[in-house]
Formats: C-alpha cells, sequence, structure tokens
C-alpha cells in the first residue's frame, strides 16, 4: 500500500509540471510533530527522492529542463500532509 501511495504521488508530479521556482528564494518548511503528517510528510519526500533520481536519468517530463519541479510537487505534497511551506 505504502509503494502505490508513493507510485500515485510520482504520477502526479509528472502530470502537475509548470512553472519553475524563483531563483534565489528561500523556502522554509514547518512539519507540526503529529506522527500521522510527519510520515505523510515522509512519503512527500520519498516521492522527491524518486522524482530526481528519474530525472538524473533523463526521464524527466518533456516540458521540463530539470529536476526542479520536483520541488514544486514536493511543496504540493507537503502541504497536502498538514506542514506549512514558507517562502522568502
Amino acid at each position: 500500500m505504502r509503494y502505490l501511495s508513493l507510485i500515485v504521488v510520482f504520477l502526479i508530479s509528472l502530470t502537475a509540471c509548470s512553472s519553475l521556482p524563483e531563483q534565489g528564494a528561500k523556502t522554509s518548511y514547518h512539519t507540526p510533530q503529529d506522527p500521522k503528517v510527519m510520515r505523510c510528510v515522509k512519503q512527500c519526500d520519498n516521492a522527491r527522492q524518486l522524482c530526481k533520481r528519474l530525472c538524473k536519468r533523463k526521464i524527466c517530463p518533456k516540458d521540463t529542463a530539470s529536476a526542479s519541479h520536483c520541488e514544486k510537487d514536493y511543496e504540493a505534497c507537503y502541504q497536502r500532509c498538514g506542514g506549512v511551506v514558507n517562502k522568502d
């Protein structure tokens, strides 16, 4: 079941590619200390790692030049889990 959720998050990340993050923008993350939220965020992190590995192997979606979309998808996943993303 865990792998199924990772696959779903990964597939969403492949289809949800759009704009690249701002250059030089700083991002901070706040994870509530709830075990359920922390497990969810860990799944987001695993999906991000997989996304980056695939991009290194040139299996990124054709409309992206790099793995930067992995970060945007990670942030969306992180927020869905209940975490807070702040951009400075």
